[in-house]
């Protein structure tokens, strides 16, 4: 067995719907990493305006979803020039079952048809507890669950202790991100808030399923139940399951090596050293800095989360098992390729 398993494809064609918190950014390094193959943010818009038109004609980095959908389901020669494009959704309220089904439709049209495109739409989950985790250690911003975090913390913190803090942890980040020495991590009683740490219990019902609500984000594209204490309804949990359903690859972030190897053979990349998983020194000094662990005080609000995120639960166990389905059938050949893989040296550890 071998890594890559094939030559360069011919026309290939991959979605990437980014759900936050899950490894995607990681995942975007590998993805953007590959040769012979252009990587895209991509805009899940409901229409082609003249200025999307323009940034199409331009090739700019970000593109609108209907004006490349539109190439692809029309013109051969934008085919012929472009034939293996990463498109990544990332943001916003897209509607993520609508764009696969897009994808599927075009690859089975011409003008893709008889080139032989490949289309491969995938998306990542994650274990709950992990999924909790990174986004209270992470920088409250880049996510709706961060977000109501850091809206949590405002409703219960003096304004003038939240400004202080942000001023502290934006000086510390600073000087991270520009490789400065640290004097010392954030001590404990810098870190803790007491407005915040001792009403925890407060905050599980606004932050329980959170990943499901997140993804139904991507597979319906509403914020219907995205900051919200209600409860994931049935026909919300319905959506996420059709919506994952919909997609070729669901893969799972603590089994980033596996996800790897299925990824290289069906869109058919050629490199694959490099490391979903993983953070190097610089980028761990500037985790430690902006927001230290404490166990002690973050471990009860992540078990309780997670104990009452039934659907999350649910949810992650379905793809694990689905997952697990795909690994037996590759049999003696993915497990070789999967040791290929992991005996490698990264040219990137993220």
């Amino acid at each position: 067995c071998a890594l890559p398993d094939q030559p360069l494809p011919q026309c290939s064609y991959v979605l990437f719907l980014h759900i936050p918190k899950t490894g995607g950014s990681s995942m975007r390094l590998f993805l953007m990493d590959q040769p012979g193959f252009v990587y895209h943010l991509v805009d899940a818009d409901r229409s082609c305006t003249a200025a999307s038109t323009r940034n199409l004609q331009a090739y700019t980095t970000r593109l609108s979803w209907h004006c490349l959908l539109h190439q692809l389901r029309t013109n051969g020669s934008f085919v012929d020039a472009h034939p293996r494009l990463v498109l990544e959704v990332h943001g916003g309220y897209p509607n993520g079952t609508r764009l696969v089904d897009e994808l599927h439709a075009a690859r089975d049209a011409e003008p893709m048809r008889s080139r032989g495109c490949r289309a491969v739409a995938f998306a990542l989950v994650r274990d709950p507890k992990k999924f909790v985790s990174s986004n209270i250690k992470d920088s409250f911003r880049h996510s709706w669950f961060k977000q109501e975090y850091a809206a949590v913390s405002r409703e219960a913190t003096p304004a003038s202790v939240v400004a202080q803090r942000e001023r502290d942890l934006h000086a510390a980040a600073d000087a991270a991100s520009r490789g400065a020495k640290a004097k010392r991590p954030m001590a404990l009683n810098e870190y803790r808030n007491p407005h915040v740490h001792d009403a925890m219990p407060r905050w599980v019902p606004r932050l329980k399923d959170s990943q499901a609500k997140q993804v139904h984000v991507y597979a319906w594209g509403t914020r219907q139940g995205a900051i919200s204490t209600a409860a994931v309804t049935p026909a919300m949990a319905a959506h996420v399951r059709g919506f994952l359903d919909h997609l070729d690859l669901v893969g799972i972030t603590e089994r980033g090596a596996e996800t790897l190897v299925q990824l290289v053979s069906m869109a058919g990349f050629q490199n694959y050293k490099a490391h979903v998983v993983g953070a190097n020194d610089a980028v761990t000094n500037f985790v430690r800095l902006q927001r230290p662990t404490w166990p002690q005080e973050e471990r009860p609000l992540i078990d309780a989360v997670v104990a009452s995120s039934e659907q999350d639960r649910a949810m992650v166990a379905r793809e694990a098992a689905r997952f697990d389905a795909i690994v037996r059938r590759g049999g003696a050949r993915f497990a070789c390729q999967l040791a290929v893989l992991k005996r490698h040296v990264p040219e990137r550890n993220p």
